[in-house]
């Protein structure tokens, strides 16, 4: 009789393409992975994958017995939520966040899910957003809340949130109150996160359409440290307006009025959309109101 870990040792490696990505998502072994699958080739009486060096790839009989697995681990996902209330729930949720998100809401947000899913344990990890949705689509990540450029295809998207971005610089820079156009801020030097950055390949863009060339001087991937270079007078930088109102109050750095204006960026929670597809959706819900409050 095929198992429920047989299907999903092979669903996961057709997913992942690797049995090291697999195994790591599974918390198995890549040997017991491996086992299981050919376990399932031996039942379903065909080889399922085609090996090539790392990569695995479906033959045809195992493209059939794919979106088969994907039906039966998603009805299984609805049973399992009917019958397990959210407080007998045990498992291990790797999540990962932004910078901003880890310093505004995510307390909030930790607070309330340990208070609905008690026995959830959850280790989360801070990177930007493109390293995050690679870490995502490898299997080492169960959820993520990133920017809406690194949304693929493949993942279930629910926005979280927008954040409305200003553009950044130590007070003095220019008269106070003045409309700054973007070519007079790309004549100084521009303080970005690294590439991989959703903000930085926003603010790119913007400047790129305008046909504007910029001085780039890369600070930090610490959004802390990018204002602190601003207040120091090192360069300009596009900051999220909310987070360093405080700063401005203090007059520490100043918002400059540009035209066009900063840009805004969008949120969202994205994971496999037959991956505990239920937890997500609730997972998502709960990151959504506990962003809206910050």
């Amino acid at each position: 009789m095929i198992s429920v870990k047989e299907i999903e040792a092979f669903y996961w490696t057709a997913r992942l393409g690797t049995l090291q990505n697999a195994a790591l998502k599974l918390f198995v072994s890549q040997s017991a992975l491996s086992k299981r699958i050919q376990s399932l080739e031996q039942l379903t009486a065909s080889p399922l994958f085609d090996r090539k060096g790392n990569r695995l790839t479906l033959t045809p009989h195992g493209e059939t017995v794919y979106i088969k697995a994907q039906r039966v681990l998603a009805s299984l996902d609805g049973l399992l939520a009917m019958q397990a209330p959210a407080n007998k729930l045990d498992r291990t949720l790797r999540i990962g966040v932004t910078e901003l998100t880890a310093l505004t809401w995510f307390g909030s947000f930790a607070s309330t899910l340990r208070k609905t899913y008690p026995m959830l344990k959850l280790h989360p990890e801070v990177d930007v957003s493109s390293t995050l949705k690679e870490k995502l689509l490898a299997g080492s990540l169960d959820i993520a809340f990133i920017q809406d450029f690194y949304v693929d295809s493949s993942l279930t998207s629910i926005k979280i949130q927008s954040v409305q971005y200003g553009w950044f610089a130590s007070p003095g820079t220019f008269p106070e109150g003045r409309q700054v156009a973007l070519p007079e801020i790309a004549c100084l030097p521009l303080i970005e996160q690294t590439a991989g950055s959703g903000l930085t390949e926003l603010t790119r863009a913007q400047f790129t359409s305008l046909g504007i060339e910029t001085k780039h001087v890369f600070g930090s991937n610490s959004l802390a440290a990018l204002g602190g270079l601003v207040e120091a007078g090192v360069g300009i930088a596009c900051l999220p307006v909310r987070y360093f109102e405080p700063a401005r109050r203090k007059k520490k750095i100043s918002q400059l009025r540009t035209k066009p204006k900063a840009p805004t960026a969008s949120y969202h929670a994205v994971f496999f959309p037959d991956d505990y597809a239920t937890l997500g959706m609730s997972i998502a819900q709960i990151a959504a109101e506990c962003a809206s409050a910050w």
